[in-house]
């Protein structure tokens, strides 16, 4: 009974600290954010025996100057691939990562590499 009775007095105490999240729709709470240090890569290559792959990285003009490290998921078949990233201080926009290893698999069992285009996304004002 004693904890029925805490709980009733819990429950008016916390809907009279929060008035503001009772209006909201659960969804707006609880919606997924997004991140901007994580990114998904589609990688293409050339359909020749390239055994490179390449991909574009955008990052943010603040990341430029400053240098970033991102969280990269490149889908790779029926699973996905996270690497990190590291973005380097005062890159330039068309610059090129190099990421080895990431690429096609060769018959003779080596693997080329993945190349990051990176692309500098302006503020818009």
């Amino acid at each position: 009974m004693g904890g029925f009775i805490s709980g009733i007095l819990f429950l008016r105490i916390f809907l009279a600290l929060s008035p503001g999240n009772t209006g909201k729709p659960p969804r707006k709470i609880t919606a997924e954010r997004k991140s901007d240090n994580i990114q998904v890569i589609h990688p293409s290559g050339p359909d020749n025996n390239d055994p490179h792959l390449y991909g574009i990285l955008n990052i943010s003009q603040s990341e430029a100057i400053a240098g970033t490290k991102k969280l990269v998921n490149i889908p790779w078949g029926f699973y996905k691939r996270m690497v990190r990233v590291s973005v380097p201080p005062h890159i330039n926009n068309g610059c090129k990562l190099r990421l080895d290893g990431l690429g096609k698999q060769m018959p003779e069992g080596l693997r080329g590499d993945l190349f990051l285009k990176v692309v500098i996304k302006y503020a818009e004002k």
